[in-house]
């Protein structure tokens, strides 16, 4: 992705390009898929409105219950959104100050924190481990 928004070092991502590239990428055909997994469930009288709200805009993962509620192969794409989000930003940030060095030092950490965190969390007693051993939990994706 580097490549494809910024082959030139000082070169910035249009943030606003970028998104609208992204959502007409990956957007129609997830909606047919969610639209016609939709109609199924309501073939079959089963409902899941606020699964279907949160997948048509592709947040389902950031809500741990419903990741894989009604389009289990949509979560990822929930995940991604969060990457792409980020991506133009990060990338712009590391691109005009050339700081690879504090930046790789802060990737390192935070997966350490998050590590921790993790598993921490994996082994208390006051969290159910069913949201931790979740994998579609967006915060361990972050």
């Amino acid at each position: 992705m580097v490549i494809a928004y910024c082959g030139e070092p000082q070169k910035k991502v249009n943030i606003i390009s970028y998104y609208i590239n992204r959502l007409a990428r990956i957007y129609p055909v997830y909606f047919i898929a969610l639209a016609m997994t939709m109609a199924l469930m309501v073939s079959h009288h089963i409902i899941e409105i606020k699964a279907f709200l949160l997948g048509a805009v592709l947040m389902q993962a950031w809500v741990p219950p419903y990741a894989v509620s009604l389009n289990s192969p949509g979560w990822s794409l929930s995940v991604e959104v969060l990457f792409y989000l980020l991506f133009p930003f990060l990338l712009n940030y590391i691109y005009q100050k050339n700081h690879f060095k504090r930046t790789a030092i802060i990737v390192i950490a935070f997966w350490c924190i998050s590590q921790y965190v993790y598993h921490s969390l994996l082994y208390s007693p006051f969290i159910t481990t069913h949201i931790v051993n979740n994998y579609n939990f967006l915060t361990f994706r972050l």
